[in-house]
């Protein structure tokens, strides 16, 4: 697993906790990234981390609109991903 920013992690949490849209949660990773270094797989990690997802339950986010991938609308992957992360908060605490 990727060595990921602990306070990165937290802000996710933190912002998806006050409900968030994914692809807000998006942008605060690839301002929090280097140029060069934001990329999908980056993003699955930091969203498999922070809300303890599976890479099945992450594997849309790589088709979203806001990283390049033109399947799925901003409104789309929220409605995929943000209901994975309650799921999981609801029976995690992250």
């Amino acid at each position: 697993m990727m060595n990921l920013d602990g306070e990165l992690l937290e802000l996710l949490r933190n912002h998806a906790s006050k409900g968030q849209k994914v692809s807000s949660l998006i942008k605060i990773i690839q301002d929090y990234s280097e140029l060069n270094d934001f990329n999908s797989f980056l993003v699955m990690n930091y969203f498999m981390q922070a809300f303890n997802l599976s890479v099945n339950q992450v594997r849309e986010l790589s088709g979203a609109f806001c990283l390049g991938g033109g399947v799925y609308s901003d409104e789309d992957i929220n409605t995929i991903i943000y209901r994975q992360i309650m799921i999981n908060s609801s029976s995690t605490n992250f």
